[in-house]
């Protein structure tokens, strides 16, 4: 039987032996560190279409992201077959909701979003335009509430 262990010892060292062991520093970044850079470079150098909704509550009712999906999907849809740009994302709080459109004409983008961000179950509070650059100043739309 002692045999038979150290016949058990002695190939799990070899096995050990024959791993290759890469130091931390050695390895490529993870796709995600990246993407992050290349994110922030190309958001820098694309027009911005920020749309603000106005909330009653802080961050809105219970089931604000589930009724605002649809209208986020059209969107994204409509810009992406257009090839104008892309959603980007949301953002929640202070009494209001926010959409980032990113892309190549915020003007041509505001004209095919406007129709679809009509058809959300809250009020436009303003729509704000910016041109790429970080120095840049937007053109801001601003709605009566109802």
């Amino acid at each position: 039987m002692g045999v038979t262990v150290l016949a058990l010892i002695l190939g799990v060292v070899s096995l050990a032996a024959g791993c290759a062991v890469v130091s931390p520093s050695a390895q490529t970044p993870a796709p995600e560190q990246e993407w992050e850079a290349l994110s922030d470079e190309a958001v820098i150098a694309e027009d911005l279409v920020l749309v603000v909704f106005a909330l009653k509550e802080e961050f809105g009712p219970e089931n604000l992201l589930d009724t605002m999906l649809p209208v986020e999907e059209h969107a994204s849809t409509a810009l992406d077959v257009a090839g104008l740009g892309y959603l980007d994302g949301n953002d929640v709080g202070g009494q209001e909701y926010s959409l980032y459109f990113y892309g190549v004409d915020r003007e041509a983008m505001w004209k095919r979003l406007e129709p679809i961000m009509a058809t959300a179950p809250y009020p436009l509070a303003r729509v704000e335009l910016w041109p790429p650059g970080e120095d840049a100043t937007p053109r801001v739309l601003s709605f009566d509430e109802e």
